[in-house]
């Protein structure tokens, strides 16, 4: 049975007691870091299992959510090295995007399978390694958001044209850093970045916002104020305003710790308050996120989707799926 929230308090912090269901475990074992990408018209969610991260072929498995069923997509001619991330594009019908980690060739692919097919040739780069990639909802075009390479944390935002990478500009920018995981606010046209990771050492906890429009920065929470924990999922519920992150690696006093956690929390974008929700019943449990995934918001249901994720560094990682339902 599926539990609301409903409002508790507990000393000086705000609690909701919440309820998460399984929708499905994953249809096969993998060694594979699983990142994820959602379609909310066709009602699927895709698991990508990157070249980089096992041996064989590449694939994209799609779960169907109105029948419940996995399946997998059908491709050939996936580029060969490091493609980690795979993102969702509405446009031309559906296709999925991939492009070399640290910044280079892009390719495409359609929804319902086919022969992979190069966008942009030319040389690759490791400049901008474990950057975190979206489909901005204001250009339309996949992005490329932070990274590491030469020594060099990033704070920067590149875009794909269609025939090239671009830097685009922003204002008030976040300090660098790698990885950090990401929510959209589709009609809004906003991102909001949450956390990252810097050094074994240091690791911010902050959560920030950046106006896809104007292109300008403002910070939500400050560092050492957002959810002490990075590599989450997170995720943007438009109807709230608020930007849920679920899980990730503890960090105590900007130091990472190595231990994952199945905590919870949202932070209310109007009034920037963060709140730590407490869980009732069957949960996820504690997982950190592969680099691409988030927390995907499905309006119909009003819930959000989780897919996959790794309990400890010396697990496997999962490709099973999760629903949060959010109050009405």
């Amino acid at each position: 049975m599926i539990t609301a929230e409903s409002e508790g308090k507990t000393g000086t912090a705000d609690i909701r007691v919440i309820g998460w269901q399984r929708l499905a475990t994953a249809p096969t074992q993998t060694w594979s870091a699983v990142s994820s990408t959602f379609d909310p018209q066709g009602q699927a969610v895709f698991a990508y299992l990157g070249i980089d991260f096992r041996a064989g072929s590449p694939e994209i498995w799609r779960f169907d959510l109105r029948s419940g069923a996995w399946s997998m997509i059908p491709a050939s001619g996936h580029p060969s090295g490091k493609y980690r991330q795979v993102r969702y594009d509405p446009a031309g019908g559906g296709r999925f995007l991939t492009y070399w980690d640290g910044l280079g060739q892009v390719y495409g692919l359609s929804a319902t399978g086919g022969a992979w097919a190069q966008l942009l040739a030319g040389s690759n780069s490791d400049h901008y390694y474990e950057g975190s990639s979206f489909i901005d909802p204001h250009t339309g075009r996949l992005s490329l958001l932070m990274g590491y390479g030469f020594g060099m944390h990033k704070n920067t935002l590149w875009q794909f044209n269609g025939s090239a990478w671009e830097l685009r500009p922003t204002t008030g920018t976040p300090s660098a850093r790698m990885q950090p995981r990401l929510a959209i606010d589709q009609a809004g046209q906003r991102l909001f970045a949450v956390s990252g990771h810097f050094s074994a050492s240091y690791s911010p906890t902050d959560v920030w916002e950046l106006d896809l429009g104007t292109m300008s920065w403002r910070v939500v929470r400050p560092d050492g104020q957002g959810p002490p924990a990075k590599f989450s999922f997170a995720g943007y519920v438009p109807s709230l305003n608020r930007v849920y992150v679920y899980g990730g690696m503890l960090v105590s006093n900007g130091v990472q710790t190595d231990v994952s956690t199945g905590r919870m929390w949202y932070v209310d974008v109007q009034s920037n308050q963060l709140v730590e929700l407490q869980t009732a019943g069957s949960t996820p449990g504690a997982r950190w996120s592969a680099l691409g995934s988030e927390l995907h918001y499905d309006a119909g249901p009003h819930r959000l989707l989780l897919v996959g994720g790794l309990a400890n560094h010396t697990a496997n990682w999962d490709m099973d799926i999760w629903a949060y339902y959010l109050p009405r």
